[in-house]
């Protein structure tokens, strides 16, 4: 099994970064984060509050049966979001959700959300070979 835990896409939700003086206050992404943290809610994670890392994005958690993943969300311009994800869950137990069900589940509920389209899974920023899946056979 082959997993791609960073996504590419685009996004109609508005920019809705801060800038004072020409420097960001409060760097966009914000609502796109916060409507990716209502669908995994939706699907039973508990989420943490959105977290303004600055230049590097939003982060936040997801938690499900003792799994913790990370999430960052990072805006490359008014359209297009980079998304990184990371199980940070201690391997010695095997829990439920696994981390290729909460990809596959997420990425069902972007793909079934008109606000996103455009949506690419890599390994990470050097794999050239985008997929519209987040989890292969491989």
């Amino acid at each position: 099994m082959r997993l791609r835990p960073e996504a590419e896409f685009q996004t109609s939700i508005p920019d809705e970064g801060i800038e004072e003086d020409g420097d960001f206050v409060e760097f966009p992404g914000r609502k796109v984060t916060e409507a990716i943290s209502a669908m995994l809610s939706g699907l039973g994670y508990e989420m943490s509050a959105p977290f303004h890392a600055e230049h590097a994005g939003w982060e936040l958690d997801a938690r499900a049966n003792g799994r913790r993943i990370w999430l960052r969300i990072a805006s490359m311009d008014d359209t297009s979001y980079v998304l990184f994800t990371k199980d940070m869950t201690w391997q010695f137990w095997r829990r439920d959700p696994s981390f290729a069900d909460f990809l596959t589940g997420l990425n069902a509920a972007l793909q079934q959300d008109d606000r996103f389209d455009e949506i690419l899974w890599s390994r990470d920023w050097r794999d050239n070979t985008r997929s519209p899946d987040p989890v292969t056979k491989a």
